[in-house]
């Protein structure tokens, strides 16, 4: 019984000539770079069938049953909004009490919402799914 939930799309491509295994070295050499990695820009590349975090692409891995099993995963740090604007608002208010200001200008704001701390917390993961039919027949 599977796990993953959402929409899913089904495409079919008449491929011209046979694939070999070597197609999984391809998926390894863009391998997604380990989540520590993780700064302001998002992060993404291929993942194994196991998890999200499953850096091991090989053909004992990824290949079951004639098919590729493979995942197309992107990691960015996101906040929600609501979250992100209630944060900034109490931070707005401490700054504005130290200061003795009724108002902040907008640099400052600004500010408030670059070095918020909370950005360091939330990661969102989104993937794409790849399974891919492998026909391994000899190249002539």
């Amino acid at each position: 019984m599977g796990f993953d939930s959402g929409t899913m799309t089904f495409r079919v491509y008449e491929v011209q000539e046979s694939m070999g295994t070597e197609i999984i070295k391809d998926f390894a050499k863009n391998v997604a770079p380990p989540i520590k990695n993780l700064g302001r820009d998002p992060i993404s590349g291929w993942v194994g069938p196991r998890h999200l975090l499953d850096a091991e692409i090989t053909e004992a891995n990824c290949l079951s049953s004639g098919f590729i099993r493979v995942t197309l995963m992107k990691a960015e740090r996101k906040i929600p909004d609501a979250l992100l604007r209630a944060t900034c608002r109490l931070e707005e208010q401490m700054e504005m009490q130290s200061r003795g200001v009724a108002m902040l200008n907008r640099a400052t704001k600004r500010e408030i919402k670059h070095k918020n701390p909370i950005f360091l917390v939330f990661v969102i993961f989104s993937t794409r799914k790849l399974f891919l039919p492998l026909r391994l027949l000899p190249k002539n």
